[in-house]
């Protein structure tokens, strides 16, 4: 099958779930939680750091997703649509969790209580030695800590470039932004980042 033969199936099969959805047909909804949990979850742990915060997070999207199938309008696919549902979502959370700690002025450390994906997930094959695997942790969490200082906008844009592997066209779809844009947040963020892990790089 071609590509755009490809694509055109796949969009197709999009809109015959949420058609399924908007009339009631039981386990439509199910189907289409089943089909983008991962992909929200990833994306909330992303943004959040910890996995408590990305599993109430990933409810809450899917929340706001049953309630708002009505007002989507096919303009674009149902997975930029949940993309940019989730990435609103886990910024209006963050700025939410700053505000309370600067309220209670408490001091977070958000590296000594991060949650990190199983080691068995980002190393490769093989059975590494321990000082392999605390230093894959090591980079993780760091990775994660150096993602947690961007700015909002810079953050979004690398976790679903570097991250989650979207083209800048699908990145500038989903944030509403020009590619230009995208391509100048993603080099200060990437900057930055390097900038945080010179000392492992």
């Amino acid at each position: 099958m071609a590509e755009g033969d490809d694509k055109r199936a796949r969009l197709e099969a999009e809109r015959a779930l949420v058609r399924r959805c908007l009339v009631g047909e039981e386990d439509a909804f199910g189907e289409l939680v089943l089909r983008y949990q991962q992909l929200v979850f990833n994306l909330a742990f992303r943004f959040m750091g910890n996995r408590q915060e990305a599993e109430d997070l990933s409810q809450e999207v899917f929340m706001k997703v049953f309630g708002s199938l009505r007002t989507f309008r096919r303009a674009s696919t149902l997975k930029t649509w949940i993309y940019r549902i989730t990435i609103n979502m886990a910024l209006n959370r963050l700025k939410w969790l700053q505000r309370r700690q600067r309220s209670r002025q408490v001091s977070i450390d958000r590296g000594a209580d991060a949650e990190l994906p199983p080691m068995s997930e980002s190393l490769p094959d093989g059975s590494p030695g321990p000082e392999s695997v605390l230093r894959g942790a090591e980079i993780g969490r760091r990775l994660q800590e150096a993602l947690d200082e961007l700015s909002r906008h810079q953050k979004a844009v690398l976790i679903l470039r570097d991250v989650e592997g979207l083209s800048y066209d699908e990145i500038a779809a989903t944030l509403k932004i020009n590619i230009g844009t995208v391509k100048s947040r993603l080099a200060r963020g990437r900057a930055n980042v390097q900038e945080r892990l010179k000392d492992l790089l």
